[in-house]
């Protein structure tokens, strides 16, 4: 999928708040998580991006949410053509996307306006606003309309850029993407990763539990699980066989309701010896949901290792789906 900033969907775009803001009205709607809109309030808040035209957006993803641990209060994503009439896309509590980037939500539907509600008190932060485009047209118009900022040719190479005489820059260190600097001067972020390559390949485990065994976590069944079976420090493994190598790009883990992972070591290797660290985080809470991270790696590997540093659930630690994607 091809990932764009709402705020750079077009130059033109408009953003507005009910109420008044610290940082900047356009970081609350890009895909660069350090820059953010902050909006001060005691009462119900929204931020509102104008697209300046409908297009068909096929999904979207979000990080923001309120700056206090403590508060639970509802928030939702809503959409519309008309900015009358709303359709709900999202809604979720408290600071469940306050750290980490939403999961996509699903749209299928012309878009003009994209508006975050939050009730209650509390200050509240918007860091990101991400969407693909449903129709190959409309990514072609829109890159012709921005023709000084960007080039599409999917996929974009180095050539694709030099022939509209555009320089090839970065790659940002948390984002698999093109810095292609719009005129906003915010991060161009396109991502572009593959399908999930945890298929065909064998996975292990230093320790399971009779009937979640490691296979359970790549079987694509939401409903089965990896357990460790109680047993700290532990690890899951897959192994992608000779010849398969792959370079990680994305990491995405499912959460079951039992024995919930929280740190956890991603590494690499090609000899099933010697280990490379490639990410460690964090698992947020949160139950029956996908999280997913973009890693910063470079070079294939043929063996994919996930150690278990922690586990909500104390030493029982469960993974119920793994995919990675380059």
């Amino acid at each position: 999928m091809l990932e764009i900033p709402a705020a750079d969907y077009n130059q033109n775009c408009i953003i507005t708040a009910s109420h008044s803001i610290s940082g900047s009205y356009a970081g609350g709607f890009d895909c660069d998580e350090l820059s953010y809109m902050k909006i001060a309030t005691e009462e119900t808040v929204w931020a509102k991006i104008d697209l300046t035209e409908s297009v068909k957006i096929k999904c979207l993803r979000f990080r923001g949410g309120p700056d206090q641990s403590s508060n639970t209060s509802p928030q939702t994503i809503e959409v519309s053509t008309d900015d009358s009439n709303w359709t709900t896309i999202a809604s979720f509590i408290g600071q469940e996307y306050y750290s980490v980037v939403s999961p996509w939500f699903p749209v299928g539907m012309n878009v003009r306006y994209i508006k975050y509600t939050r009730e209650a008190s509390n200050w509240v932060y918007l860091r990101y606003m991400g969407i693909v485009l449903s129709d190959p047209v409309d990514h072609k118009k829109m890159f012709k309309r921005n023709r000084n900022r960007f080039f599409l040719n999917n996929p974009i190479t180095k050539g694709d850029l030099e022939r509209e005489n555009l320089a090839w820059s970065y790659f940002q260190p948390t984002h698999d993407c093109l810095n292609l600097q719009p005129v906003s001067g915010r991060p161009a972020v396109f991502h572009t990763h593959g399908e999930n390559f945890l298929t065909g390949g064998v996975a292990t485990a230093s320790s399971s539990e009779s009937g979640h065994p490691p296979s359970h976590a790549v079987d694509g069944n939401l409903s089965t699980r990896w357990n460790n079976n109680n047993v700290m420090p532990s690890w899951w493994k897959y192994d992608l066989g000779a010849g398969n190598e792959k370079t990680i790009k994305k990491l995405r883990l499912y959460k079951v309701s039992y024995d919930q992972l929280a740190g956890f070591v991603l590494s690499g290797s090609n000899d099933d010896t010697t280990w490379t660290c490639l990410f460690t985080a964090t698992m947020p809470t949160g139950l029956n949901v996908w999280r997913e991270w973009d890693i910063p790696n470079y070079t294939a590997y043929r063996y994919y290792r996930l150690y278990v540093r922690a586990g909500y659930g104390g030493s029982w630690v469960s993974i119920g789906e793994c995919e990675m994607m380059e």
